[in-house]
């Protein structure tokens, strides 16, 4: 096949992203959404209507603050619902929700719990299953979180599965010791 260049800075395409992640409609495969790396936050959302032809800045996820905190490089994905064109899943730290085409965001979960509910932080991948549209799949640095709701509600499914990767360990000087000290990535310090 053939490829064409669809970064047309002079269409609305953003210009300089380090990374970007890209949505396509089921629905409407005309409508796609962007979001990117722009000098290391999360880049305002930029949505298509013609199947990536010219793009439109519809502003950011969250004017107060970066949805990433800096971590754009590490987690950083959107998804568009398979039924709805207009609802859209993007995920940073935690997940936001817009349900008029990124005209507006809603924060719907905090990784520390606090008033919404907890999804484990750094979000890198976000699925809609294409059988069960109503079903939602996050996969994070805590593993694999799943809705039947379209994303209003979501339960930890981590049952029988590990993704604690470990940066640092240390064993106790005694000889003889089983005492095990590890530092690990986004899910404590953690002794045995």
């Amino acid at each position: 096949g053939t490829w064409e260049n669809l970064s047309n800075t002079d269409l609305g395409y953003p210009a300089g992203f380090t990374r970007t992640e890209f949505s396509v409609s089921i629905s409407n495969p005309n409508v796609i959404y962007l979001v990117g790396n722009d000098g290391g936050v999360g880049s305002n959302i930029f949505r298509s209507e013609d199947g990536g032809l010219s793009w439109e800045d519809r502003g950011p996820v969250n004017p107060d603050t970066d949805f990433t905190r800096g971590q754009v490089w590490y987690d950083l994905d959107i998804v568009v619902d398979p039924t709805d064109e207009n609802h859209v899943l993007v995920g940073g730290i935690d997940i936001y929700e817009t349900k008029n085409g990124a005209a507006s965001w809603s924060r719907i979960s905090d990784w520390r719990g606090f008033g919404l509910q907890y999804i484990h932080a750094d979000q890198h991948r976000i699925i809609f299953d294409p059988e069960i549209p109503n079903r939602v799949f996050i996969g994070n640095d805590g593993g694999v979180f799943y809705s039947d709701d379209k994303g209003r509600t979501f339960t930890e499914r981590n049952t029988d599965y590990n993704v604690t990767q470990f940066y640092a360990g240390a064993f106790h000087p005694d000889a003889y010791s089983d005492y095990i000290l590890g530092g690990t990535q986004d899910n404590n310090s953690l002794q045995m």
